[in-house]
């Protein structure tokens, strides 16, 4: 698509086109994602309501993983895609919370397993 813009328009507003779809995607799938939910919870979150955010971030993962073989055409993988929206910061936030609550899960089987 790109380069069809490039071939076919000018320079300068092939770029402004190639910006606009970009965001364009990237704002069909935060909506699918619910990341400005997200941003909220990552920014605001200090332990409290943890059945909520529990609940909240395991539709997250299941809604990426629904969207995994989306052509992104401006993003090698959704996981860039959402990097791109929620910053480097909120997104590392993003990573380390899930793979917290993915341990206390394998805590909690374990600990009903062994009772």
């Amino acid at each position: 698509m790109r380069e069809m813009w490039y071939r076919e328009i000018d320079g300068e507003t092939s770029k402004k086109l190639v910006h606009i779809s970009k965001l364009c995607v990237v704002n069909t799938l935060s909506k699918h994602l619910e990341l400005e939910h997200i941003k909220k919870i990552l920014r605001e979150w200090e332990g409290d309501n943890f059945d909520s955010i529990h609940y909240t971030l395991n539709n997250y993962t299941k809604k990426m993983r629904d969207v995994e073989d989306v052509d992104l055409v401006y993003f090698d993988s959704i996981e860039d895609l959402v990097k791109f929206e929620l910053g480097l910061d909120l997104y590392k936030r993003l990573v380390l919370i899930i793979h917290f609550f993915e341990k206390f899960q394998e805590f909690k089987r374990s600990v009903s397993q062994t009772y």
